[in-house]
């Protein structure tokens, strides 16, 4: 019996700076001829996106039949719409010009961001403040997600999210803090939403966190990364 997996998610998902068949989607889908992967991520889709493709997807009259499961890819910054994507973005600014200059093509340029900066903690800090059960963000993505799970259990399909960390939520000094994804637990419990958290899996692997993502990311799974990722989701599958 061939198995049919819906992914919904964003650029991670989708695997940006990764080779296709190296992403875990592309793992999955060729570890074995039982399982075949849908995969329709896009950069920039966020929760009323994945919302979007529940309902053109699941309950398309050519594909519900078709579908035998579903995982939802989350990362922090799917609690908020994206409001442009880096691709295709323009700007008079000539700073700003010069800015998307060098970042399309100096090696040194994006060496320097991650050797100067710490973009996955600023990331982190951006993203994590949105975790609060009265922010209106949260509570509409809660919302969204509830939706999702309705849409499959109307369609007999098992809904999952797996919850995937940025880089900096695997070091030592952010674990001995509360993660965000505590509170956003508690209320998918509260919904009956089934969900996987993955950050302790991936922080038990003994290499450096850095290494399980692109280059001065710290959002986006290395080649490693996206291996490991596989390898934990096909112990779920099996």
């Amino acid at each position: 019996m061939l198995l049919q997996i819906l992914f919904l998610g964003d650029s991670v998902t989708m695997g940006i700076g990764v080779e296709s068949d190296s992403t875990f989607a592309g793992h999955i889908h060729h570890s074995t001829d039982s399982i075949s992967v849908l995969n329709p991520s896009l950069i920039g889709y966020s929760n009323a996106d994945y919302l979007n493709i529940s309902r053109n997807v699941i309950q398309s009259d050519s594909l519900s039949n078709q579908i035998n499961s579903t995982y939802l890819f989350w990362c922090l910054n799917d609690i908020y719409a994206n409001e442009f994507s880096t691709i295709g973005f323009t700007s008079d600014s000539i700073l700003d010009r010069l800015v998307a200059l060098f970042r399309n093509h100096s090696k040194l340029f994006h060496f320097l961001k991650a050797t100067l900066t710490d973009r996955p903690k600023q990331y982190f800090a951006h993203d994590v403040k949105f975790y609060s059960e009265s922010d209106p963000n949260f509570k509409q993505a809660i919302r969204n997600l509830a939706s999702i799970d309705s849409i499959a259990i109307e369609n007999n399909i098992p809904f999952t999210i797996v919850l995937l960390p940025y880089e900096y939520q695997l070091r030592d000094d952010a674990r001995i803090t509360s993660s965000p994804y505590n509170v956003f637990e508690k209320h998918l419990s509260s919904e009956g939403i089934k969900y996987l958290n993955l950050t302790d899996q991936l922080s038990a692997y003994k290499t450096p966190s850095q290494e399980l993502y692109l280059y001065g990311d710290g959002i986006h799974f290395s080649t490693l990364g996206h291996k490991l990722i596989a390898e934990e989701l096909l112990k779920s599958l099996n």
